[in-house]
C-alpha cells in the first residue's frame, strides 16, 4: 500500500513542477511577465523614467546591500532652506533615507507620497524616535527643487509632524556618489533630470550603520516600524530581497511586480508532498 502512495506522490511532484513552469512561460510570452532572458538584464525593483527602451547593462542599476556598514557621516549636503548640513549633525537617531530626484515625474513622486502616508500610521514619534531624509542623486537639482518637493509632501503628513525632522537634501556629485556608493545604491543618468534607479528605502541607526532595506514603491507602516525598531537596537535586519525576487516578477506593461501564484503554489505542493513522504517512510521504514 505504501509503495502505491509513494508512487502517487512522485507522480504528483512530476506533474506539479512542469505545470507551474509552463504557466510562467506562457505568461512571459503573453507579455504578463518577462522571460528569463529579459529579466537577466533588468535590475531588481527599479523604475525607468520615460525611457522604457533604454538598454541597461547588468550591474549598472540596482542595490548591492551593505547591511552593517556605515554611510559617510562627514558628507555635506544642502537642505531645502539652502543651509549646509553635515549628516553627522542630523543622524543622531534611527533615520529613514529615501534616494530620489525631485523633478522625477513618475516613481519618485509615488515613493515620497507613499512614505508620507506610511509615516502617518507608525507608532514612533518623529524627532524623538526617528528622522527622515529624502536625498536627491541629481547633482543639478537645487534647494529650490527640494523646497518645492518638501512643501508637497508635508501636506500629506499629519499636522503634528515636525518639519525640521524630514530633510530634503541636494548636493554635489562627490557627496552624492559617496553617499549612494556607501548604501550600495546604483543608478544611471540617461539625460538631464532623467534616471533609471532602484526603488528602495534605507534605514540607518544613530551613527550611520545600515540596518534595513525596504524595496518597492509602497512602504507598509509595519515594515517601516520594524526597521526603526531594529535601528534603535542597532541590529541589521534580514533582507527579504531574495524572497521578493522569487515570489514576484516584473510586469513591463503595468510597471509593477506581480505575484507568481503558480510558482508559489507549485513549491507549496512539492513541500507538502515531501513532508507526507517523510512521515510515511518514517512510519513504515520497509515501505511495505
Amino acid at each position: 500500500m505504501y509503495k502505491r502512495i509513494i508512487i502517487a506522490v512522485m507522480l504528483c511532484v512530476a506533474i506539479a513542477v512542469p505545470v507551474s513552469h509552463a504557466h510562467e512561460i506562457g505568461e512571459a510570452e503573453s507579455g504578463k511577465m518577462p522571460d528569463k532572458r529579459a529579466s537577466d538584464t533588468q535590475p531588481d525593483l527599479f523604475e525607468l523614467e520615460d525611457k522604457p527602451t533604454a538598454k541597461i547593462l547588468p550591474g549598472e542599476v540596482g542595490v548591492s546591500e551593505k547591511l552593517g556598514q556605515y554611510i559617510p557621516l562627514d558628507a555635506q549636503f544642502t537642505d531645502e532652506d539652502g543651509d549646509n548640513l553635515v549628516l553627522k549633525n542630523f543622524i543622531d537617531q534611527p533615520t529613514l533615507i529615501l534616494p530620489v530626484f525631485f523633478r522625477c515625474p513618475q516613481s519618485c513622486s509615488i515613493l515620497l507620497a507613499n512614505l508620507a502616508n506610511a509615516l502617518n500610521d507608525i507608532p514612533f514619534t518623529p524627532g524623538r524616535e526617528y528622522k527622515v531624509i529624502a536625498i536627491s542623486f541629481d547633482e543639478e537639482e537645487t534647494p529650490g527643487d527640494a523646497a518645492k518637493a518638501k512643501n508637497d509632501y508635508l501636506n500629506v503628513l499629519r499636522n503634528d509632524f515636525p518639519e525640521k525632522d524630514w530633510k530634503f537634501l541636494t548636493g554635489n556629485s562627490a557627496n552624492i556618489q559617496a553617499m549612494t556608493r556607501s548604501m550600495g545604491f546604483m543608478f544611471k543618468k540617461l539625460d538631464a533630470h532623467n534616471f533609471v534607479h532602484p526603488n528602495v528605502l534605507i534605514c540607518v541607526a544613530a551613527g550611520g550603520k545600515i540596518i534595513r532595506y525596504l524595496y518597492g514603491s509602497e512602504f507598509l507602516p509595519f515594515d517601516v516600524s520594524m526597521a526603526i525598531a531594529e535601528a534603535e537596537k542597532g541590529t541589521p535586519g534580514i533582507s527579504i530581497k531574495k524572497l521578493v525576487s522569487y515570489c514576484f516578477a516584473y510586469d513591463p506593461v503595468g510597471k509593477k511586480y506581480v505575484f507568481r501564484i503558480f510558482r508559489i503554489a507549485g513549491t507549496a505542493i512539492i513541500g507538502l508532498l515531501a513532508v507526507l513522504l517523510f512521515f510515511l517512510l518514517k512510519k513504515n521504514p520497509t515501505g511495505q
